[in-house]
């Protein structure tokens, strides 16, 4: 990539002038690889009516930076391990309590005004919710509560403008609820709503205490989905629902962005049904915000 700072003239996002002259800032190339690996392991044990899931990674990460203009070098090579727990009850009427434990790692490009590489983004989350599916019924509802905390934030660097530390902490605390089934055998619908409530807890340039941005605090959707159940157009599936994301808020949350609601479809085909040597092949058609 190339990058480089300077200033320029102002403009009128109402009646702009894009004819304005602009100097060109010193600017300096990079080339930045980067590698990725992870095992992963998981297990689920039952014992009567209770389960516990157990799941462990270890991920490896390592990446080279070369600062074509200065002639530099800066390499990366860091591991980490995560895990998750869940332990779960199941009564017979078809209510399962569970409380959940996980932790993430996502590796950070780049460096700091030191040089020095960005260590990784680590969070964790704990949940707890409870899940229900009524006897002799197609269908299934759950809530959840959750506290999610991340790490190793970029926030900038009040001693080196341009340049990022690694001093943030953002915190997401919320609520997300689901239900979906089976109105009729050809026939099923999917609702949720999620309650987020995101905000900084540490940051070097006077956010902490806000609101991350372009983070709603409201999420809710609703979808159908039909299949034809035979017939000469028997394989074919139609989906179609409305999401609605709530206001968020700008950078520094000196004004909000208002909510809207979209529209979106799909079409689905079985090509089993047409030609039985294609079973398990499907044909998708998405429509994204009509």
């Amino acid at each position: 990539y190339l990058t480089g700072f300077g200033a320029a003239p102002s403009i009128d996002i109402w009646s702009p002038d894009h004819n304005q002259p602009i100097v060109q800032p010193a600017r300096y190339t990079a080339d930045v690889v980067g590698n990725q690996y992870g095992l992963y392991v998981q297990d689920q044990l039952r014992l009567g009516r209770v389960s516990l899931t157990l799941s462990g990674r270890e991920d490896w990460f390592d990446s080279r930076q070369a600062n074509n203009t200065y002639g530099t070098v800066t390499t990366q090579s860091q591991s980490a391990f995560t895990g998750r727990a869940a332990l779960g009850y199941l009564f017979d009427s078809g209510i399962a309590p569970y409380v959940a434990y996980a932790e993430s790692f996502t590796p950070v490009y780049g460096t700091g005004a030191n040089g020095e590489a960005f260590q990784p983004e680590r969070g964790r989350q704990y949940e707890l919710g409870v899940k229900y599916q009524p006897p002799g019924m197609s269908a299934l509802f759950t809530a959840a509560v959750f506290d999610l905390t991340r790490e190793n934030l970029l926030t900038a660097n009040p001693l080196a403008p341009g340049f990022s530390v690694q001093s943030g902490e953002a915190r997401s605390r919320g609520i997300e609820l689901e239900a979906r089934g089976a109105l009729t055998d050809a026939l099923s619908v999917i609702a949720s709503y999620t309650y987020l409530d995101t905000i900084y807890t540490k940051d070097n340039s006077g956010l902490e205490g806000k609101y991350l941005p372009a983070v709603p605090n409201h999420m809710g959707s609703v979808w159908a989905y039909y299949t034809v159940p035979g017939g000469l157009f028997e394989g074919l599936s139609l989906g179609a629902g409305v999401r609605y994301i709530g206001p968020s808020y700008s950078s520094d949350n000196s004004y909000t962005v208002p909510g809207v609601a979209l529209v979106d479809a799909t079409i689905r085909y079985d090509l089993g049904h047409a030609w039985p040597r294609a079973k398990g092949a499907e044909l998708h058609v998405n429509a994204s915000n009509l």
